[in-house]
């Protein structure tokens, strides 16, 4: 039940319409999840700063149980950069992405934790 994060200081206007389904589709192709596991949750409009200038920036942390290791990463990493430059046509370093693994024990559905579920 992978949970992805996006926070960006673009306006919902500038995101294309259909982007959170393309960036659910490649999320569960490359982690080898079915679709309807993940929860992406946008938020736009933020205040984002870095390098002292507000230029159009994005945040991606996602959390998954027992999917993240320097391995998976490197094969995750340019496959979702390649999405969101291409689709949000942000700089390259305005693009930060955040690989978090979470252990089944902390995370849970109103079905239970994961650890129970599994």
């Amino acid at each position: 039940m992978p949970l992805c994060r996006l926070e960006t200081n673009l306006s919902k206007e500038q995101i294309p319409e259909d982007f959170l389904i393309k960036l659910t589709e490649k999320l569960a192709e490359i982690m080898n999840r079915p679709q309807d596991q993940f929860f992406v949750v946008m938020q736009p409009n933020m205040t984002i700063y870095h390098d002292f200038k507000q230029l159009p920036s994005v945040i991606l942390t996602i959390k998954a149980a027992e999917r993240f290791n320097p391995d998976n990463n490197k094969k995750y990493f340019p496959e979702i950069v390649k999405l969101f430059l291409s689709q949000l046509k942000v700089e390259p370093e305005k693009l930060v992405i955040l690989f978090e693994d979470v252990s089944p024990d902390f995370v849970g559905t109103g079905e239970g934790l994961m650890s129970q579920t599994m």
